[in-house]
């Protein structure tokens, strides 16, 4: 569709005659033709563990523990051609515009294919440690773990907004070489092979996170026991590195792309952690309470965005009047570091619409005196 400044809402089409025309409904665009329905997947997984106990008497046992995943998919998409939607600046110069002045024109490239993607994720994880048991019961783990993911987005059919400015405008198409020459937009099929090659450009984006995670957990109980039984507890530390890195497209960094955010972006963090928890036995085989447990729990979390390290606390009760029935009860606290792609992922483009209600606002009846003024 096509339209004028300073006729508000009033969009249309070049009829026959060469004359603007109300847009029908066999105007519209059918997305049908040439969106896929079925999106094609290809996936492809792998996973391996493996344990070998290395010591399994004296002061403590010890097992080498491993395991390792691949996964691997590619899924294509095909969309609707893409449109001029930026009002592309018609002149009243080019051949095609029979209105005798500048035309705004939001036209989809139906001579095109389509926009057309295919997402390729690639993402490992690694994980390798010990674990084993003290002579005294008390139960260890250490591990070390690498997990990296790589997204690599093929698109084609986008439009490089600059040379399609260009196209429609005779005085800017004879001062550039590589102009193939003046495309009408105004006539249906007009747009050439050649001038398709020049605006219709190719992009590709790439992505990739990588976290690593070291780790170190005990657990046990005490020597001292109470009437319910004996106390247990368990500790525990942890250190995480999370880093994100956005290389988009060469014409999209530039902002040449119609339609593509142009920013990469590049960060991480670090993440430590202490908890501590413990269990006590409050009652145990007695009338109306077969089982009554006590946990609490506490959590230091410092990260590296963070100015203060934020602690959280947990509190539960666990009663068993009998064994067929289990009543719980908690207080207890959350704390949730950002996901890194959230705070590092670029800017992305969005297509919301909304109505102006202070345009016909005339033929609404139910519009306010204050809206009418």
């Amino acid at each position: 569709s096509f339209y004028i400044p300073g006729i508000v809402g009033k969009t249309f089409v070049k009829g026959a005659d060469g004359k603007p025309r109300a847009i029908e409904s066999a105007d519209r665009y059918n997305y049908a033709d040439t969106s896929i329905i079925y999106q094609p997947l290809e996936k492809y997984n792998l996973f391996g563990a493996a344990n070998y106990e290395l010591i399994d008497s004296g002061f403590s046992t010890v097992t080498f523990v491993s395991e390792a995943s691949f996964t691997h998919r590619v899924n294509k998409t095909r969309l609707a051609p893409v449109g001029t939607f930026w009002s592309m600046p018609v002149p009243e110069t080019n051949p095609g515009n029979t209105f005798g002045e500048k035309v705004f024109a939001q036209r989809r490239l139906t001579e095109s294919e389509g926009r057309t993607s295919e997402f390729s994720i690639t993402e490992y994880l690694i994980t390798t440690g010990f674990e084993g048991e003290f002579s005294n019961g008390w139960y260890w783990d250490t591990s070390y773990s690498f997990n990296s993911r790589r997204r690599t987005e093929e698109i084609g059919g986008r439009i490089h907004q600059e040379r399609a400015n260009t196209l429609v405008d005779p005085k800017l198409c004879s001062a550039d070489a590589a102009c193939p020459g003046v495309w009408d937009p105004f006539q249906k099929d007009s747009l050439t092979n050649d001038m398709r090659d020049w605006i219709i450009v190719p992009m590709s984006s790439t992505s990739k996170a990588e976290d690593t995670q070291l780790q170190f957990n005990i657990a046990g109980e005490t020597s001292f026991e109470l009437p319910a039984g004996t106390i247990a507890w368990a500790t525990g530390y942890e250190h995480l590195t999370t880093h994100y890195t956005s290389l988009p497209d060469g014409a999209a960094g530039l902002g040449a792309i119609y339609g593509v955010a142009p920013d990469g972006t590049d960060g991480g963090y670090t993440t430590e952690s202490f908890y501590a928890e413990i269990n006590v036995p409050i009652l145990a085989d007695l009338p109306f309470a077969e089982r009554l447990d006590f946990t609490a729990a506490a959590r230091r979390t410092d990260v590296s965005l963070i100015d203060d390290a934020e602690v959280t606390t947990k509190f539960a009760i666990e009663w068993r009047p009998y064994s067929d029935l289990l009543v719980r009860a908690n207080l207890s606290e959350g704390f949730r570091t950002p996901g890194v792609s959230t705070l590092f992922a670029p800017r992305a483009n969005s297509a919301e619409t909304y109505t102006d209600p202070c345009i016909k606002y005339g033929s609404n009846p139910d519009a306010s005196a204050e809206l009418k003024a």
